[in-house]
């Protein structure tokens, strides 16, 4: 299961920003007086201190800050950021200077979004620093102090990074000492632990993150059973969906690959439209049985077989069968049964006029054999609508993720495996460290594809030989 924070006694945090910006003081308000990083002269290199407050052990990890007066390799400084803050950090503070708001900032950001993707935004906080000099500015300027109204000011850039952060942001004095200076720290701990649990968010599953903190998940089903609109659903991108319905052509024969960062878990969808086709060649089915590997490596940690709601038959557990005759009947165990198309159920059977029905009483009207097969899987099923939108569909996914996560615990907290997975992730492991690229980046190459490929198929020309 992925690792959470309030399953662990450790907070871990990266500050970034600008030089100058107070990320360095920022980082001793929260690390308290014990320990302390030095702020003069600028901080050249990425460094981590550790303490014990708010009864967490806190790592505070402060990167370099960018445009200072000497240029730094900043994918060298973001690679031992993460490696400092293994398995991968809580949250982002970017520290952002009240009384000199420029485009640096602006900059700053994306340089960090073209390392870690747009999926930061997920796990960042802004840090409003030098909050004191600004007072005095306004003091001399005979002003009111008004943080609402200096927000109302700031730059468009500054605003929509403000709104892809939701509106999280704290404000930082740093010159506070003492009590005064303990609750600020206080206060700013507090809203980050809130924040993560809000998002039920685990640690930030960026490029160097072991896999602990992925859910990986295969569809398979019949041809129109819904399974990539299912995946849709659980991507819940527009801009990065699995093509189905009339936008599918050929390509929606091969296994396909999705990932996003959701609920806090880095979700990986492998969709197999057509794949797993009774009617397909051999060689076609071993091919892409390869491909699912590939993307699935160390393993899934479910597998979503979606059938028809009122349409249920023997040939879909055949179809599951036959997927499973290439991956061992071990997968059983990691199987959910998704109905999908439950909406135009309900509406079938208010037409039939025969008086409501649940599905609940569904399940248990079954035929016998469709009935041995789900107690076979232990009643691992759910309900999905994919018409459903916004609050309506999070919460649906949200339902379905928290049902694999309780099959992963079921499981002890691992995922489907067998010999050609733990050769594949080997491989990966090696091909990642000789090419210095993170784990998608290997799994989605087709070089790796192909060494996977030539691997399965040697493994099973032996097997025929000696079988």
């Amino acid at each position: 299961m992925a690792s959470t924070w309030f399953g662990e006694n450790e907070l871990r945090i990266v500050l970034l920003g600008v030089a100058g910006s107070g990320k360095s003081k920022t980082a001793n308000l929260l690390l308290g007086p014990k320990d302390s990083f030095n702020f003069e002269p600028r901080s050249m290199r990425s460094i981590a201190k550790y303490s014990y407050r708010y009864q967490k052990a806190l790592k505070i990890v402060d990167s370099p800050g960018l445009f200072g007066f000497r240029e730094i390799n900043i994918n060298q400084e973001l690679d031992e950021c993460l490696n400092l803050s293994k398995p991968g950090p809580h949250m982002f503070i970017v520290c952002v200077p009240m009384d000199r708001i420029t485009d640096q900032t602006s900059k700053a950001v994306k340089k960090y979004v073209k390392y870690f993707g747009e999926d930061i935004y997920d796990f960042m906080i802004i840090a409003f620093t030098l909050i004191d000099q600004w007072e005095l500015d306004n003091e001399e300027l005979e002003l009111v102090p008004d943080f609402e109204a200096y927000l109302e000011k700031l730059p468009a850039n500054m605003k929509h990074l403000l709104q892809r952060c939701e509106n999280r942001y704290c404000k930082i004095n740093n010159r506070k000492t003492g009590d005064e200076s303990t609750k600020l720290a206080n206060q700013v701990i507090g809203k980050i632990i809130a924040i993560i649990t809000i998002l039920m968010a685990g640690f930030a599953p960026f490029k160097q993150s072991v896999p602990g903190n992925e859910i990986r998940m295969v569809l398979i089903g019949k041809t129109g059973t819904g399974k990539s609109k299912t995946g849709n659903s659980i991507i819940g991108d527009k801009r990065n969906q699995f093509p189905f319905g009339c936008n599918a052509n050929s390509i929606t024969f091969l296994c396909s690959w999705k990932t996003t960062v959701r609920f806090g878990k880095k979700l990986d969808v492998v969709d197999t439209p057509g794949v797993f086709d009774t009617h397909r060649a051999n060689f076609e089915v071993q091919k892409e049985i390869a491909r699912c590997i590939a993307l699935t490596t160390p393993g899934p940690h479910a597998l979503l077989y979606c059938a028809k709601m009122g349409r249920f038959t023997q040939e879909d557990i055949d179809t599951v069968e036959h997927f499973v005759k290439y991956f061992g009947e071990e997968l059983l165990n990691y199987t959910i049964v998704v109905f999908t198309q439950v909406d135009q159920w309900e509406l079938d059977e208010e037409e039939k006029g025969e008086g409501p029905n649940t599905v609940e009483q569904y399940i248990k009207d079954l035929p016998d054999n469709l009935r041995r097969f789900i107690d076979r899987i232990e009643n691992r099923y759910v309900f999905v609508n994919n018409r459903l939108q916004g609050r309506q569909q999070e919460d649906m996914v949200r339902k379905l993720i928290k049902n694999v996560e309780t099959l992963i615990l079921t499981r002890n907290n691992k995922c489907y495996t067998n010999a050609n997975y733990e050769k594949t992730e080997k491989i990966l492991e090696e091909e990642t460290e000789k090419n210095q690229l993170s784990r998608d980046e290997v799994k989605n190459s087709s070089s790796f594809f192909l060494i996977i490929y030539k691997m399965i198929e040697f493994v099973e020309h032996i097997i025929r030989l000696f079988f």
